[in-house]
């Protein structure tokens, strides 16, 4: 789902945390990855923000959370 990346080095277990997550909906990532509005932004675009952020039960694996504004994105493919 996206570029994950991870501070520490990494644990055997690590590995299989990161394949489980790369196919999560919105719904999943909120319910596993701190994002509020205390998180830091990355970067940030026409159509959207990257947020550093962390894993709830593993606080020591960090990754970055590509969330898209459907609407702008939509307004601009109708618009090609």
């Amino acid at each position: 789902m996206g570029n994950c990346m991870n501070g520490n080095k990494s644990k055997k277990g690590d590995n299989a945390v990161l394949k489980s997550k790369q196919k999560m909906g919105a719904k999943e990532l909120k319910a596993n990855y701190l994002i509020d509005n205390n998180t830091k932004v990355l970067g940030s675009g026409a159509f959207g923000k990257v947020f550093l952020t962390h894993n709830k039960k593993l606080v020591n694996f960090q990754v970055a959370i590509k969330v898209l504004n459907k609407n702008k994105l939509k307004d601009h493919l109708d618009a090609i």
